[in-house]
């Protein structure tokens, strides 16, 4: 339904034709656009109290209506126009800075109606130090996928994550820095290129059945490393073969880190004993240390080439490789029995052996299965 001002038609239509009067020039006309490509007689007057319904017009005001025929034929265009783009006008492009909502906070709800994108970036010199930049993007209630936002540690950066899930959003904020988000419609998400490979899909060599205790992949994806408690070591794909342990360690292998070149990697035995390979370099170790649980396993620093080693306890031991927290202290109901490094290197987490998730420096939280 459409407002149309009449203005001096209709008070020149009310000079010639008396009936006029029953309708005020004050109220305003409500015409529907297809009744008036038709000529049907259906006008609706608004007053402040109610909408008053009339059919059978009189003559005159129905040729009125067809007088306005072009006027109705537009009004019914844009109207068609308006409900075809009604769609993408939901599909929301805004911007969100630091400095309208401050360094964290929430932003205005947004609505998106198809794929859509978030193109972030922030900046630290403000805050003098390497500060954080954590966004988490606020569901639709009914979503049934997790959008993972930004968690980024470090001076400055910037990047595009896309999404798939549709309905009204929000995004909130954590960070000490000067930042910038915005979100669009993005028809098509972000193809991952697929480089052709002839690499055989076999390994090295096999390991006993019942031996194996981790594995660490290749940060291209072209392979990975396999390793048993003996310390052997099976190369699959495009994974150098670099070697293993001439003979089973005093205290058995519990784990396996690659570089990022992926060109070596390390061991880490249950006593804190760390063995490496190609390009691995040695940054300490706990083998000479008593411990008060067990080595279950070990990460890789992504930013500074060194690693970290995690107990059963959820003790941390760093080597060049900074301390974000630990366990260490707290009662477990069950023992640690892995723990992973973020991309970036700005944090860890570790995990039980009840499912239980322990997060770290940048680390986020998506749940636990306990």
């Amino acid at each position: 339904m459409c407002s149309v001002d009449l203005g001096h038609k209709w008070m020149a239509l009310a000079r010639n034709d008396p009936t006029v009067d029953r309708w005020p020039p004050s109220q305003a006309l409500l015409l529907d656009p297809l009744d008036v490509v038709t000529g049907r007689p259906h006008i609706e007057i608004l007053t402040n109290e109610r909408i008053v319904m009339k059919t059978n017009l009189p003559h005159r005001i129905r040729r009125l209506i067809m007088a306005l025929g072009m006027l109705g034929a537009s009004i019914a265009a844009t109207a068609v126009v308006t409900a075809a783009t009604a769609g993408v006008a939901s599909a929301s492009t805004a911007t969100f800075t630091s400095t309208q909502i401050g360094s964290s906070g929430q932003t205005p709800q947004f609505t998106e109606s198809g794929n859509w994108q978030m193109a972030w970036s922030y900046n630290c010199s403000n805050f003098g130090s390497s500060g954080n930049f954590a966004v988490t993007v606020n569901q639709p209630s009914n979503s049934t996928v997790i959008d993972i936002g930004p968690n980024e540690l470090g001076m400055s950066g910037s990047g595009t994550d896309s999404y798939t899930d549709t309905g009204t959003f929000s995004l909130s904020v954590s960070s000490e820095c000067n930042w910038s988000i915005s979100v669009s419609p993005n028809g098509s998400l972000p193809t991952v290129p697929v480089t052709p490979t002839t690499t055989q899909a076999s390994c090295s060599t096999s390991l006993p059945a019942g031996s194996v205790v981790g594995t660490a992949a290749m940060a291209s994806g072209g392979g990975y490393w396999i390793v048993d408690r003996a310390g052997r070591v099976a190369a699959c794909g495009a994974a150098p073969n670099l070697g293993g342990l001439p003979s089973a360690p005093s205290s058995p292998i519990v784990g396996i880190a690659a570089t990022t070149s992926g060109a070596g990697y390390w061991l880490v035995g249950a006593n804190g004993g760390v063995y490496t390979f190609g390009n691995a370099t040695f940054y300490g170790s706990m083998g000479a240390t008593h411990l008060n649980q067990p080595v279950v396993g070990m990460a890789a620093d992504p930013a500074t080439g060194g690693y970290w080693l995690v107990a059963a306890d959820g003790g941390i031991f760093s080597f060049n490789a900074p301390f974000f927290g630990s366990t260490g202290a707290i009662h477990l109901n069950q023992p640690i029995v892995g723990m992973e490094a973020t991309p970036n290197g700005g944090g860890y987490r570790f995990v039980a052996a009840d499912g239980g998730v322990f997060d770290f420096g940048n680390a986020v939280f998506y749940g636990a299965a306990v």
